[in-house]
C-alpha cells in the first residue's frame, strides 16, 4: 500500500470509526447525511480555531450546487490532499450513501489548492448504521446538559469557571439543582464534548481541577423551548438518589 492509499484508508476509518461518533457527539446529533457532516465539519474547524490558538485544524471550504452535490477547495501546507478524499469517503459509510468523486485540481500536481467536486447517491430517509443507532441511544440527555452548560457559561475569559463551580452556575441560572441529574463526571463529559465543537475555549492548565472555561467566539448557543424548563426537558433522566444508586 502506498502512502496515498494509507491516507486514504486512514481518513476513511477516521471519520467513521465509533471514538469520533463518540468525541464528536454534540455536532452529530444534529446531522444526518454524508452532506451534512462534511459541512459541518468544514464550520466546526473554522470554530476550533477560533475556540483555542493551540489548535490548527486543517481548513476545507465547500460550495453547494445541489442538495447532493459539492464543490471542495482545500489550501494547506500539509497537502493532505487523499486524507480528505478517504473522510469524504468515511461520511458516506457512516450514512449507509454512495459517492462519487471528481477531481479538478491537486496540490501534488503543482496546483495552489484542491479542487474537486462530488456527488453524494442518499437515501431520502438515512438508513441507520450500527454507529448512529448507538449515538441516538446515549446522547438525548447529553446534548441537553451540553446545550445548557454552554448557554449559562461565561463569555469572556476573565470570566471563566472551573469545573466544580459548573454546578453552582447552572442550578443559580435553571432553578434547580442539577446534582440530582448529572454528577459532575456527566458534566465534565459534557464540556468535552464542547471543546471537541469548538464551542468552548479553555485556559492552559494541565490540572483538570484548575482549568477554567468560558464561551468560545461566536459559539452557536441553542436555547431551549423557553416555555419548557430544564427540569421538564430532563424529566426522563431518572434523579440521582443520595445513598448513591
Amino acid at each position: 500500500m502506498n502512502l496515498d492509499d494509507a491516507l486514504r484508508a486512514y481518513g476513511k476509518y477516521y471519520i467513521s470509526n465509533e471514538l469520533t461518533g463518540h468525541l464528536c457527539a454534540y455536532l452529530l446529533q444534529r446531522v444526518h447525511t454524508a452532506q451534512d457532516l462534511l459541512l459541518t465539519m468544514s464550520q466546526a474547524h473554522e470554530q476550533m480555531q477560533k475556540a483555542s490558538e493551540q489548535v490548527t485544524p486543517p481548513l476545507f471550504y465547500y460550495q453547494t450546487i445541489t442538495r447532493n452535490s459539492l464543490l471542495l477547495k482545500y489550501e494547506s501546507h500539509r497537502h493532505l490532499c487523499s486524507l480528505l478524499y478517504g473522510t469524504i469517503e468515511g461520511a458516506a459509510e457512516r450514512y449507509s450513501e454512495q459517492v462519487s468523486i471528481q477531481e479538478i485540481a491537486c496540490m501534488k500536481y503543482g496546483a495552489p489548492a484542491l479542487h474537486a467536486s462530488f456527488i453524494y447517491n442518499s437515501h431520502h430517509c438515512p438508513l441507520p448504521t450500527p454507529l448512529n443507532k448507538r449515538a441516538c441511544r446515549k446522547t438525548p440527555f447529553q446534548q441537553m446538559l451540553a446545550d445548557f452548560i454552554l448557554a449559562a457559561l461565561p463569555d469572556r475569559e476573565e470570566q471563566g469557571v472551573m469545573l466544580h463551580q459548573l454546578p453552582m452556575l447552572l442550578s443559580n441560572r435553571y432553578g434547580f439543582k442539577i446534582e440530582q441529574y448529572a454528577r459532575l463526571i456527566a458534566i465534565y463529559q459534557a464540556i468535552r464534548l464542547l471543546e471537541h465543537a469548538g464551542q468552548v475555549s479553555a485556559t492552559k492548565a494541565m490540572s483538570v481541577e484548575k482549568r477554567r472555561y468560558w464561551r468560545a467566539p461566536d459559539a452557536q448557543v441553542h436555547y431551549h423551548d423557553p416555555r419548557q424548563t430544564p427540569v421538564e426537558l430532563l424529566a426522563g433522566r431518572t434523579p440521582i438518589s443520595f445513598n448513591g444508586s
